[in-house]
């Protein structure tokens, strides 16, 4: 092929005056450059000639009223998403709530379709006869980082030669007024803020009944979804073959992108556009709220559509489920070509998380399973299978075909629906009619685990980076403990009242931050594009001690536990608040426990704060783990101190 992927930024961009279409590929030689353009260019000329079949044009009428009308907000707020589209027009002098205007726009889009011309003739007019046209070539630069730091070394040194005594006095004065300034508490005084009055006291509920639908356990929430129905299937994968469990990221990816039930790949995809807001697949490690080394990992299948829609959802899941196709091994190589391209582009921006996986994963079993499968192993693992050649692409379709085989059976399936109730009666019989359809068989009870045994690591990764992405990861204890509370509010405090100031403002990171995953007892110290190896790690250990010595305020501890319900009490999507009352009745999480670590919260003060930091921090340090994510300069720059922790190294090609 030409190239691995389409290259960030592909698609229209409406943010500005001047808007514009983007399009090209990354992961190519940067001598198929004509050819790449003649591809794009051609494509454009033959379209502009033959126009779009109409069904092509329905489909994509229906994913802009489908984004249009789903009210989101998991991942960031959705009133702020809306104001968000305002000003756009606004600011470039045009009607503000035009964007809105969703029903109005939709019928104008309709009509205008109508006219088999309408998209030739924009084609022709914005691309094919605009002069106004740029051809960009990126290519890697392998010594660009070195000449970098060269350049920069030789401006100091340039500075430095042409000071004078005064100069330098003067220089080292400001040095330290800045450092008195970032040491100096701030006068948070002049600002509104919040009081623990305003806290709701009472965890909130969400209402919901259950019944077997064909032989499955299905949960049905009844929530204002605005016409959308969305739908959750859970597969357990507890007794799947440790041989298929490397590759269960890339099942996951795949199932919704191949070809089922005698259709290709491309017509399946016309299927869920046309019909669907979309299908994905994934894995989730459902933690016992009792016990740290108790996890119950599932795969789980995420699909919605419009309320008119649910019968066609349910008749696309059951063509997918039953009948996947793995044969078309060039389908195969261009999509696992696509995962590696977007896992090695997500590195830089989420390095942190990767460093905090590998650390953890020495710690407890679903650490462990989640660096298998989201970690830096997974991404070797995605890197072997893209470089893989006929043979061994034909071996992997043997392997997702077992895979599918295994787990897609109704034995295995959980089912959750979240609709608004008149949705809920008529999605009973599609739903019931795609239970049915699939395989029936018994499982096969697993092995018993080995007792998982849990130790401190220290793992660094070399990949090609300028920066570091230092962590620290302790084992704590399970979410009913009531040390649970104390120590999510403690890793607000270390963020905001010490790691920010030590790692981003004195240390120059672009971030230092701590955190805590209740569900699964790991407390994290995390810094984000580090210029720093060890003065990173010394922080840490001073962290701890600070924290100790309980060098914070009441005022801060207030602001900790208000930060602390700012991530708990954040506004989820109707969809959202289903799917998260379903993982927390399939992890046996009551509203009891959710009641408990809320007042646990409410009530914390700062001596708790200072008793969980010196059991679980201070005692804890030796037994907890360091993941490191840097280039190869940074590593050698530490390794004398890395040596003496006897950091494993391994390498991401």
């Amino acid at each position: 092929g030409l190239g691995r992927n389409l290259s960030p930024g592909t698609g229209y961009h409406d943010d500005y005056r001047d808007t514009f279409l983007a399009t090209g590929l990354q992961g190519t030689d940067p001598e198929k450059l004509p050819e790449i353009e003649a591809v794009i260019l051609d494509t454009l000329a033959r379209v502009a000639k033959q126009g779009f079949p109409q069904e092509r044009i329905d489909a994509a009428l229906h994913q802009y009223e489908f984004s249009n009308r789903e009210v989101t907000g998991d991942q960031y707020p959705y009133g702020l998403g809306l104001m968000m589209r305002l000003f756009g027009s606004w600011l470039h002098a045009n009607d503000p709530f035009g964007a809105l205007m969703i029903s109005q726009n939709l019928d104008h889009l309709k009509k205008a379709t109508a006219d088999p011309e309408f998209f030739p003739k924009m084609i022709r007019r914005h691309l094919l006869d605009n002069p106004h046209r740029v051809t960009l070539l990126l290519r890697p630069d392998p010594d660009h980082n070195q000449r970098d730091e060269q350049a920069f070394t030789d401006h100091l040194l340039n500075i430095r030669q042409n000071l004078d005594e005064a100069a330098i006095a003067d220089i080292k004065a400001k040095a330290t007024e800045l450092q008195l300034s970032q040491d100096a508490p701030e006068d948070t005084d002049c600002l509104p803020i919040l009081a623990l009055s305003d806290i709701e006291i009472e965890e909130e509920t969400t209402p919901f009944r259950t019944e077997a639908t064909a032989g499955c356990e299905t949960f049905w929430f009844t929530q204002p979804t605005n016409g959308i129905t969305y739908l959750t299937m859970q597969f357990d994968i507890g007794s799947l073959d440790d041989s298929l469990r490397p590759y269960l990221p890339i099942f996951c990816a795949l199932l919704p992108q191949i070809g089922a039930a005698g259709q290709d790949y491309l017509a399946m995809s016309r299927r869920i556009t046309a019909a669907t807001g979309g299908i994905r697949l994934g894995t989730n490690l459902l933690e016992s709220p009792l016990d740290l080394d108790t996890v119950r990992p599932v795969m789980e299948l995420k699909g919605k559509s419009l309320d008119r829609n649910q019968a066609t959802l349910c008749e696309i899941l059951t063509d997918m489920l039953t009948t996947p196709d793995f044969t078309d091994l060039s389908r195969l190589r261009t999509v696992i070509g696509q995962i590696r391209t977007s896992m090695e582009n997500s590195i830089p921006g989420a390095g942190h998380s990767f460093a905090a996986r590998a650390a953890a994963a020495s710690l407890t079993p679903t650490a462990a399973l989640r660096e298998e499968w989201g970690g830096m192993t997974q991404t070797q693992v995605i890197q072997h299978t893209s470089d893989l050649d006929d043979q061994g692409l034909a071996e992997l379709a043997e392997t997702l075909k077992a895979i599918a085989t295994e787990l897609l059976v109704a034995t295995r399936t959980t089912v959750a629906v979240t609709a608004e109730e008149p949705a809920q009666k008529s999605m009973a019989a599609p739903l019931a009619a795609m239970l049915s359809a699939l395989p029936d068989r018994p499982v096969v009870s697993a092995t018993p685990p080995a007792a998982f045994v849990s130790q401190a690591s220290a793992i660094g990764w070399h990949y090609n980076l300028p920066v570091a992405y230092v962590s620290r990861v302790f084992r704590t204890v399970a979410y009913t403990h009531p040390d649970a509370p104390a120590l999510m509010v403690l890793a607000k405090l270390l963020r905001a009242d010490f790691l920010h100031r030590e790692i981003r403002e004195k240390g120059g990171a672009y971030g230092g931050m701590a955190g805590y995953n209740a569900d699964g007892g790991l407390f994290s110290m995390l810094s984000y594009r580090d210029p720093h190896l060890k003065r990173t790690l010394d922080v840490y250990r001073q962290a701890v001690e600070w924290t100790c010595r309980g060098e914070f305020s009441d005022e801060m501890v207030t602001q900790s536990i208000l930060t602390t319900f700012a991530d708990l009490d954040r506004p989820l999507s109707p969809g959202g608040r289903g799917y998260r009352e379903f993982v927390h009745q399939q992890q046996g999480v009551t509203h009891g426990m959710l009641q408990a670590f809320r007042d646990g919260i409410l009530s914390m003060n700062q001596k708790k704060l200072g008793q969980v930091a010196q059991t679980y921090l201070d005692q804890g340090f030796s037994s907890s783990s360091v993941g490191i994510l840097a280039g190869d300069e940074m590593f050698s720059n530490a390794e004398e101190a890395l040596s003496q922790m006897k950091m494993q190294m391994k390498r991401l090609g």
